[in-house]
């Protein structure tokens, strides 16, 4: 029960090859303590990607599937664009309301969004659903949703960029506003 002892035993598991292991590190991706999904999913990153990416993506639990998206980036590979399709897809349905969640969704877009065509109706989904809740209450969540609606070219997150810009105060910001 112990999170330090979790997070050592799925250290430990990078090094056995088992597809017992394999199975028993996705199960801790949905680990309430950060440091043991962190742990687990970069033990994942040392095994091959299509022994274990069916059961993370089949997962209901949303760091789950966002933490099953992140390995491949280690082992410096592309996800296939049918795991980041069916990722998004879940994603998009799912209910990211802590702002660790968000934050996380909004990192793993930005880790996987080139893998899909720049006209795939699913990067519209996304870049809506960003523009959905921009600003974000959270300077932390706000910061990458503005990165992401650059990055994903939302056209229609213009006027509510701008004006984010003209009530920002803090130069530093402004700054990166204006380039996203």
């Amino acid at each position: 029960s112990d999170p330090f002892v979790r997070r050592r035993a799925a250290e430990a598991m990078s090094r056995n090859s088992s597809q017992e292991a394999s199975l028993a590190l996705v199960n801790r991706l949905n680990d309430p303590v950060r440091t043991v999904r962190y742990a687990a999913m970069t033990a994942l990153a040392h095994r091959s990607t299509g022994d274990w990416i069916d059961r993370a993506l089949g997962s209901n639990d949303p760091q789950t599937v966002m933490r099953a998206l992140i390995p491949a980036k280690y082992r410096r590979e592309k996800n296939k664009p049918e795991w980041v399709r069916v990722g998004f897809d879940k994603l998009l349905r799912a209910d990211l309301n802590s702002s660790e969640d968000k934050l996380d969704f909004l990192r793993v877009v930005q880790l996987n969004a080139a893998i899909l065509n720049k006209d795939d109706p699913l990067l519209r989904k996304i870049g809506s659903r960003v523009l959905s809740t921009f600003p974000d209450k959270d300077r932390s969540v706000r910061w990458e949703q503005a990165v992401v609606l650059g990055q994903l070219g939302v056209d229609e997150a213009f006027s509510v960029m701008l004006a984010e810009l003209l009530r920002e105060s803090d130069y530093v910001t402004q700054f990166h506003l204006a380039d996203c």
